[in-house]
């Protein structure tokens, strides 16, 4: 796909035209630049913003609180999956249902303060306008997984909207709790070496003949350092230096790797 922008009016309007590989159009998109407002305009919608922050982020919480309460997300609670991380299937798509629900309740109960005579376009675009703020989003994904993984709602039994670092600290240590710990031990990264070829349905010769010396000495290796420690192991020291003696294993396995590789005429069988 080829993308190209076009410049109209000295800035004042951008098209943004696609079209296929062949140069056969797609789509053409018109965008209206906004005029710049005036340093005193900047000073009065920043400082109202500021104004409203606390209140802003009460509401997009109480937005999220009033949502998870609906009997139709009852069948959700609790129920993701922590081991992997995901929610339950569907739950994103049901919550949304229930959010435009109650977000046109708004709208059409009057608490939206929208125009007079607001039209059903008025609500689509005050819903749209909530739904795609990126601080909404993210209090609304914390508060999914808070449902899901945690099995609570955003407000309690007494009304009180539970503060977002709560609501982090639940999810992220429910999550920690059943998260399974990678065995990195040299068995399971042996086993994922044979996982790959059990599963491999065309393997290549060349690179197969070249992995066979490095398994050889893989084997050598790591034979080595366990018959070094069956050394350590059953060598008795003195009962005159048994507390004082230190007995460098790792020194006893390095030699025996040293004499097992000398040793080797011949690559060992697996």
């Amino acid at each position: 796909m080829k993308v190209a922008i076009d410049v109209v009016a000295d800035g004042g309007q951008y098209i943004i035209r696609k079209s296929n590989d062949d140069g056969k159009s797609i789509s053409a998109d018109v965008l209206t630049s906004e005029d710049r407002p005036t340093d005193a305009a900047i000073g009065g919608i920043l400082g109202s913003y500021s104004k409203q922050h606390g209140d802003l982020r009460r509401a997009m919480l109480a937005v999220c609180a009033s949502v998870a309460e609906n009997p139709r997300l009852d069948g959700f609670l609790g129920k993701g999956d922590c081991k992997a991380g995901k929610y339950p299937d569907n739950l994103k798509k049901a919550w949304g249902d229930c959010e435009v629900e109650y977000l046109r309740k708004l709208a059409e109960d009057k608490h939206a303060k929208l125009k007079k005579d607001f039209s059903e376009d008025d609500i689509q675009t005050f819903i749209a306008n909530v739904k795609n703020d990126k601080n909404y989003t993210g209090v609304k994904t914390l508060c999914i997984k808070f449902f899901a993984f945690c099995g609570m709602r955003p407000a309690n039994a007494s009304g009180k909207l539970t503060p977002v670092p709560v609501m982090q600290t639940f999810v992220s240590e429910k999550l920690a709790l059943h998260k399974e710990k990678k065995d990195s031990s040299y068995r399971a990264q042996i086993m994922g070496i044979l996982e790959v070829l059990n599963a491999d349905t065309s393997p290549d010769h060349n690179e197969l003949a070249a992995a066979v010396g490095a398994a050889n000495e893989l084997y050598i290796t790591l034979k080595g350092i366990v018959d070094g420690l069956n050394a350590s192991l059953t060598e008795r020291p003195s009962v005159g230096d048994v507390h004082t003696r230190t007995r460098d294993v790792s020194s006893v396995a390095k030699d025996t790797i040293g004499k097992a590789k000398t040793a080797a005429a011949e690559p060992a069988l697996m």
